[in-house]
């Protein structure tokens, strides 16, 4: 806090922007009333050092909306003009991306994509039964049937050890393996059952489970090695499981051209259009043109850009906390000077008026939407992409104000500072104000020197610094 010292100082020497050139001498005289006026000016002062922190606040809340608007159409994805339809819904799902171009599919879905599922035999119970020791060694890989071949997967082995494990002891174990495949307990009412899935589909998520068991016989239907799976081997020889679900492709066609899949879903079945297979059947898959997401992206530009400066004009109004900022103003010019503008997008449109955006007399913009929708059936992809460049080069003109620490934050923090110290001068003029009540106008001078310890000279007040009035005339 600034010493009752150098606040004298500051009154006795003033800042002509304040009155108070000369303020000692009267001081000595009108004590009281001085004071009293020197307290109307320093809150003055400080209630508008305040409204411009309120009114920085305003401003940063306002270009942060815009900035959120932005970011709703900031990539070609996000208004994204090409529309997938599937006539047959049961069968199959679509999307479409902005690079799509318009067409019809024919998809038939002949077998969906599954994983692998093998089922053991029954046991007793899930939790006191053992089934045995030794250790099961899980591989992913491809079962061929016409030669009987299993062709391992790269991911090499994995290697679990079992001692005296119930159905329960094996799964947990299978399942914190990470080794691709998932195993539940499967219960009928009497009996309860190993079951075993990949977790992934396709013809590749197939697997075999050898076994190493402690009684030497790795293949038998005793101990731990009836859970042994070789697809390659005979029932009860090594295949000791039963294979519910083999691990196979979806197979489909597209205009009659045959197509296989790992997965049921994000098939790509054209440039820019993807697929999900749900069930065996037909579907025609339509890829059109539809411009309400444009529509919808460039009212949203429109209506935010007109809110932002609608926000300054009210700031920066008669009545405004930040009427004649310096700051605000940049900001307004800033925002006005690209509306006109070659926005280089990487189509063939470029400005803004192409597709039916037009500045109007008070500074806001408005949107044509039959003149849009007129430049999206001549250049859908040009449209878009002329829109996402808009948010993109918004984007960049108004971050440096918006983000944290940045051109409005910086100036909110200065007056902020300024307030603080203001306010900290208070205590000290209230503190002369009582004192100067106790004496008289004849030993007011004289009592303060006393107090303070100063001398007669009015140089001993010069070195106070008042460039912290000079800016509230």
């Amino acid at each position: 806090m600034l010493s009752d010292f150098y606040l004298i100082s500051a009154l006795s020497k003033g800042t002509g922007n304040f009155g108070f050139g000369g303020l000692y001498a009267s001081l000595a005289a009108t004590a009281a009333s001085q004071t009293s006026l020197a307290q109307n000016q320093l809150n003055a002062s400080l209630e508008a050092s305040e409204a411009k922190v309120s009114g920085y606040d305003a401003l940063l809340e306002a270009v942060k909306g815009f900035q959120s608007a932005l970011k709703g159409f900031d990539t070609t994805s996000d208004i994204n003009g090409s529309v997938a339809a599937s006539s047959n819904s049961a069968v199959a799902s679509a999307t479409a991306d902005a690079t799509a171009g318009i067409g019809v599919f024919d998809l038939t879905v002949t077998d969906l994509a599954r994983a692998e599922t093998v089922v053991s035999g029954a046991f007793a119970d899930s939790d006191t039964t053992i089934v045995g020791s030794g250790t099961l060694t899980l591989q992913l890989g491809e079962y061929d049937s016409g030669t009987n071949s299993f062709t391992p997967g790269a991911s090499g082995p994995v290697a679990i050890n079992i001692t005296n494990g119930t159905l329960e002891d094996i799964a947990d174990s299978i399942n914190s393996s990470g080794a691709g495949v998932t195993a539940s307990i499967v219960q009928d009412g009497a009996d309860s059952y190993l079951s075993l899935t990949s977790t992934s589909t396709g013809a590749a998520s197939g697997f075999s489970l050898t076994v190493t068991d402690v009684d030497a016989n790795d293949t038998d239907m005793a101990g731990l090695s009836q859970l042994a799976f070789d697809p390659t081997a005979g029932a009860g020889a090594g295949k000791n499981l039963t294979e519910t679900v083999a691990a196979r492709d979806a197979a489909f066609t597209i205009n009659g051209i045959a197509a296989t899949s790992a997965t049921n879903s994000g098939i790509t079945i054209s440039p820019g259009v993807t697929a999900n297979l749900l069930q065996a059947g037909s579907s025609t898959i339509t890829i059109s043109q539809d411009a309400t997401a444009l529509t919808a992206a460039a009212q949203d530009f429109v209506t935010a850009f007109n809110d932002l400066i609608g926000a300054i004009g009210d700031l920066t109004g008669t009545d405004g906390a930040l009427k004649g900022d310096q700051l605000a103003s940049q900001l307004t010019a800033a925002l006005k000077a690209p509306v006109s503008g070659d926005f280089a997008a990487s189509g063939n449109l470029d400005f803004l008026y192409e597709i039916g955006i037009t500045p109007q007399v008070d500074g806001t913009l408005e949107l044509d939407e039959a003149k849009l929708q007129s430049a999206f059936a001549s250049d859908s992809s040009g449209a878009v992409a002329l829109l996402n460049q808009v948010a993109v080069n918004f984007d960049a003109i108004v971050d440096p104000y918006a983000k944290g620490g940045g051109t409005i934050e910086g100036s909110a923090k200065a007056f902020q500072d300024n307030a603080q110290y203001l306010d900290s001068l208070i205590p000290a003029l209230q503190q002369i104000d009582s004192f100067s009540q106790q004496y008289s106008s004849q030993s007011y001078t004289a009592a303060l020197l006393s107090l303070y310890g100063a001398s007669t000279s009015e140089s001993v007040f010069d070195s106070f610094p008042t460039s912290a009035f000079s800016q509230f005339a």
